[in-house]
């Protein structure tokens, strides 16, 4: 994982994002178009890419690293949830489970996938499928308690039915047992699972056309919250995994995951329990357009200390 091939990565997705908001500012595509997008990147094209990202070697040191990818995802949670706690006394009680929401939770499946699928490959997705596990749990049921203020631990039940999660669990079975899908079926699950990558770019592009860019650079707040998420973050999080002397492969796809862009579920959230919904969408927006210039630089940091 070279700098200039992570820098080379990120201007693809970059210009594949540009493409999508120019549908979007085209009016080639809509709003109703993402919500289209949306459901077929959670439930078919991020499951499959999933289901496809077990088809690999059974290995002592993959079964490694899975373990210490959930492992270390448990304290990755811990730790953002504690610092987001902290940072966030002094807000408004009105904007406090946004600016919590938004430092805990990434984009970690729709931009995550993409990112660390062309910086890792498949054993980078497999690992990712790992990582995700915490954060469908949490989102459903710490995330929601901050927006409503209750325990919502009954969603986990819920949370059990999210496609990924299936997926997740039907690969750990083939990846165990080492089943093997015929090569059409093979293909047809990579080539699917592919489409994610330009889908999620494209969606991504098309929801910050939605967000009035005038809108997006006003007030600190978003500036905040999106230097301790992009920057602040996953270095600490690179602390963490050095300290505790994690191989390369797991320290770079749990700190690149955990310096990724504000969740798009945080404007859902929002909409749903009726808080800020400009706030938040300038979180994601305007942490989606930073990302494109910390992602790299992160990378050079995890390749600074790892040597990758």
């Amino acid at each position: 994982m070279t700098i200039n091939t992570v820098f080379d990565r990120v201007m693809v997705l970059l210009f594949i994002m540009i493409i999508g908001y120019i549908a979007r500012k085209a009016k080639v595509i809509n709003e109703k178009s993402n919500k289209v997008f949306t459901d077929l990147l959670i439930y078919v094209t991020i499951p499959v890419l999933i289901l496809s990202s077990y088809q690999i070697e059974l290995t002592s040191d993959r079964v490694k690293m899975a373990w210490q990818t959930f492992l270390f995802g448990l304290l990755v949670y811990f730790i953002m949830i504690v610092f987001a706690f902290i940072v966030s006394r002094k807000c408004k009680p009105e904007q406090r489970a946004i600016f919590q929401f938004s430092l805990i939770f990434s984009n970690c499946a729709f931009m995550g996938f993409p990112v660390i699928g062309s910086f890792l490959g498949k054993e980078g997705i497999f690992l990712t499928s790992i990582f995700i596990i915490h954060f469908n749990v949490l989102l459903w049921t710490y995330g929601l308690m901050l927006f409503t203020g209750k325990k919502s631990f009954k969603s986990l039940i819920a949370v059990l039915k999210n496609p990924s999660i299936i997926a997740i669990f039907l690969g750990m079975l083939t990846f165990i047992f080492q089943i093997k899908f015929p090569s059409q079926v093979a293909e047809a699950l990579e080539t699917t699972g592919g489409i994610t990558i330009t889908l999620s770019m494209i969606m991504i592009g098309s929801t910050i056309a939605g967000t009035p860019l005038k809108e997006v650079f006003k007030g600190t707040d978003t500036y905040i919250v999106s230097f301790l998420r992009l920057l602040v973050m996953p270095c600490i999080i690179l602390f963490a995994a050095l300290l505790l002397k994690l191989p390369s492969t797991v320290t770079a796809v749990c700190t690149i995951l955990s310096g990724m862009p504000v969740a798009a579920n945080t404007v859902l959230f929002a909409e749903k329990f009726d808080k800020n919904i400009l706030t938040a969408s300038k979180n994601v927006a305007f942490s989606t357009i930073f990302s494109i210039a910390t992602i790299p630089i992160i990378a050079a940091i995890i390749q600074y200390f790892t040597g990758m």
